[in-house]
């Protein structure tokens, strides 16, 4: 007997209680195609998503420039991301440096 893997998949997902990790790993990478989009090739190059919690998304940068334009950027970051995934998926960006 075969199934489908795509109606398999999600629920071996929920089982295996891991659903939440992935959507964090996968707001992550959306991060990295939006920052982009908002800070273009060369500053987006500069920052970097280190983890995700709490509803929370942690970014670090040695670049001054590049924190000031993500700041600025911040709401449509966050309104993106939670378009894709949900609202409330993200809350806010704070910033490493």
């Amino acid at each position: 007997m075969f199934y489908n893997l795509k109606s398999l998949l999600p629920k071996s997902i929920k089982r295996a209680g891991i659903a939440e990790q992935i959507k964090d790993k996968q707001v992550i990478s959306f991060f990295e195609q939006v920052k982009k989009e908002v800070l273009g090739a060369e500053l987006a190059g500069r920052v970097r998503p280190m983890y995700f919690k709490n509803k929370i998304l942690y970014v670090a940068s040695l670049s001054s420039a590049a924190i000031e334009k993500l700041e600025s950027g911040q709401a449509e970051i966050v309104g993106k991301i939670n378009k894709k995934f949900g609202p409330e998926a993200i809350k806010k960006i704070k910033y490493i440096t």
